[in-house]
């Protein structure tokens, strides 16, 4: 048995919490909306919640002339007919509202008026797959059918792993979250940069909801898991495997020696990604200078190219014929507005372009896995030994921050580091 002590003690931290409880709340009133008076001179009464400071309305149901409402009671004034009856459902509803605003703090104190206001008018909260199939379609509205693609794999993996088609924002807690990012080990395999790409993805779909005001704070139980990616190892030409790449003999193969010089540009001029070359056409090019619009990042790059990015232009002007796409990769009278097409194109372009540069990789006798990127790593370790500052080669990188571009500079650290065992 509880000693007396105790009980006020237990008495005492329940009081605390209620009035904690009421204080979050937020407040509640009865309001005429002078603001929407109609041609008849009347006003509707609204029923008006607040909490930190944002408000929102919900109709009552009753219009009246403005002259009827008492101001300093907030009631309906006794010459207006019925009043005492209207009076009583408007306190019946306002007892109702409270109630509702009080449960929905005590379930979950997260949620914002807005998502209270919603509940009231029986419209629930967007669950978290309901967000995240908005923001799906935002991405496939937009055109980005690679990101779509990836967010759907993420969510569905998610949605298998609960075995729900929906679950309220309240009910993703850590322990959950612990336990998917378990499952993600054990079951899928997932690396950690894997499971840390999947859960980014989970946690931007869950502040959704504070973007459309449905929770107060963008903190989640997102924010309590942490999954540490690794540093991929970066590949990447030296400027002596480069030479060797530019003098193998490719005589008789004119696919190779088209790809050849596609990836000699892009390793010269500033590392661009193969995206971005597919689709450059001459309208973006002017004399010596470059001037685009990145599409993974949809930064500008406008910049002098140097000769040899000149001389290669010119060769491809002279053998590609009508195409107005430099590198002849997109087909004449294809329709780049088509966002599915496109990245259809730029998928498919991208595979045979890495199969050629295979090919060259043997014939030049180079061990590493030539690929489209391994252009742009060499072009950035190769600027930062020549001395080129961190933050112009991440500005012309394009790189949405310099963090990325640190990868390279402890490349070239590293390498400046194993000098020392030469003394």
């Amino acid at each position: 048995m509880l000693s007396p002590l105790s009980t006020k003690k237990s008495i005492k931290s329940v009081l605390l919490y209620f009035k904690k409880t009421v204080d979050n709340m937020g407040t509640l009133t009865i309001s005429i909306r002078t603001d929407k008076i109609n041609t008849r001179n009347e006003a509707p009464i609204h029923f008006r919640m607040t909490k930190n400071r944002r408000s929102t309305y919900i109709a009552s149901g009753l219009t009246i002339p403005t002259k009827y409402w008492d101001t300093k009671n907030r009631r309906i004034k006794s010459g207006y007919p019925n009043s005492a009856r209207a009076n009583s459902l408007l306190m019946k509803k306002f007892n109702q509202i409270q109630d509702q605003m009080l449960k929905s703090e005590i379930d979950d104190s997260r949620i914002t008026i807005k998502g209270i206001a919603s509940v009231i008018k029986g419209q629930d909260c967007p669950g978290f797959f309901e967000l995240a199939e908005q923001l799906l379609e935002r991405n496939k509205a937009n055109g980005q059918i690679s990101t779509h693609a990836i967010r759907h794999s993420v969510v569905e993996k998610f949605r298998t792993f609960l075995k729900r088609n929906e679950i309220p924002l309240s009910e993703i807690t850590v322990q959950m979250l612990n336990k998917y990012d378990l499952h993600l080990q054990t079951v899928h395999e997932n690396s950690s940069n894997t499971r840390h790409r999947d859960f980014k993805i989970l946690k931007m779909i869950y502040k959704e909801a504070y973007r459309l005001d449905y929770i107060q704070n963008p903190g989640s139980p997102f924010d309590k898991i942490k999954i540490k990616q690794t540093v991929p190892e970066i590949e990447f030409l030296t400027d002596e495997e480069l030479q060797k790449i530019e003098l193998v003999n490719l005589d008789g193969f004119p696919k190779l020696e088209a790809a050849r010089k596609l990836f000699i540009f892009a390793s010269c001029a500033y590392g661009i990604r193969i995206s971005d070359l597919i689709l450059l056409n001459e309208s973006q090019l002017s004399n010596d200078r470059i001037k685009l619009t990145t599409k993974k990042t949809n930064h500008q790059l406008d910049v002098k190219l140097p000769q040899k990015a000149i001389d290669i232009l010119d060769w491809y002007r002279a053998n590609n014929g009508d195409n107005p796409y430099i590198f002849n990769m997109v087909p004449i009278g294809f329709d780049i507005k088509d966002p599915i097409a496109l990245d259809k194109l730029l998928a498919a372009a991208t595979v045979t372009y890495n199969k050629y540069l295979k090919e060259i990789a043997k014939k030049a006798e180079i061990k590493k896995p030539l690929r489209s990127h391994i252009s742009r790593h060499s072009w950035a370790t190769s600027a930062l030994r020549k001395g080129v500052d961190l933050y112009q080669v991440s500005t012309l990188l394009t790189h949405a921050s310099v963090k990325q571009t640190q990868t390279y500079a402890k490349i070239v650290s590293e390498d400046l580091d194993k000098v020392a065992a030469l003394f």
